[in-house]
């Protein structure tokens, strides 16, 4: 008799993936949806041009009418219902958390089109973060806007403790802004492992601008594991 779909499968509970952090990382940062000929890709760089092209003021009114139109016709037949970027074969199997190796992370995800989306990678225990943030998440004029760079920080210092060998959920963030970060420049993330403490995992990391090294961001963050032992971190 087959098992059943949500029951826990020795192969699934012994695939090196879930305690190899390289393999981890591996299976966010890399796929198919990385691949711009990929559908969901494509799709998702057409929405983040419809979108940039709704937020920008110079738009003409007549273009977004236009636009308005058609979308609307298009969608028409698309129902609104609850869902998960999540597959069943992603779904945590005891204490383990499976990689989101769908593409569709909120901040790393090539087919999500409300990501920036950051490219992930690592050199041994460090794991960085490169990203160009356009007009869908300025703040002030030309700049942008805190939250978005607190919640890379939040991914990025995750992949660093991720990386080490430990994991946890985010107890704490903290980051102090330096300077400020532009829209429409390559930046980096870096992060890295900096202690264990118990149950408690910290982390460093920063945010410069990539061509010149200027620091923009410094954050620290705890990640704390479950009393059950700790899951590798998203």
């Amino acid at each position: 008799m087959a098992a059943h779909a949500d029951a826990p499968d020795d192969r699934v509970l012994n695939d090196p993936a879930l305690d190899d952090p390289v393999a981890f990382f591996g299976s966010i940062a890399n796929g198919p949806w990385a691949d711009p000929g990929d559908a969901g890709n494509r799709l998702a760089r057409a929405i983040v041009r419809l979108t940039n092209r709704a937020l920008d003021v110079d738009a003409p009114q007549a273009e977004i009418e236009q636009l308005a139109g058609e979308l609307e016709a298009m969608t028409a037949t698309i129902a609104e219902r609850r869902a998960t970027r999540y597959r069943p074969q992603d779904l945590p199997v005891g204490h383990k958390v499976r990689p989101n190796a769908t593409g569709k992370h909120p901040l790393a995800g090539p087919v999500n089109p409300t990501a920036p989306p950051i490219v992930l990678r690592h050199e041994a225990d460090r794991a960085y973060g490169d990203v160009t943030y356009d007009l869908r998440f300025e703040g002030l004029p030309g700049l942008v806007q805190g939250g978005f760079i607190a919640a890379a920080f939040d991914l990025i210092l995750g992949q660093a403790v991720a990386l080490s060998g430990t994991g946890g959920m985010t107890g704490s963030l903290s980051v102090r802004y330096v300077s400020p970060t532009p829209l429409y420049e390559p930046l980096q993330y870096a992060s890295w492992f900096d202690r264990v403490e118990g149950r408690k995992t910290f982390a460093k990391g920063a945010l410069t601008v990539a061509e010149t090294g200027r620091l923009c961001a410094e954050a620290e963050a705890v990640f704390i594991a479950p009393r059950t032992g700790p899951p590798a971190v998203e």
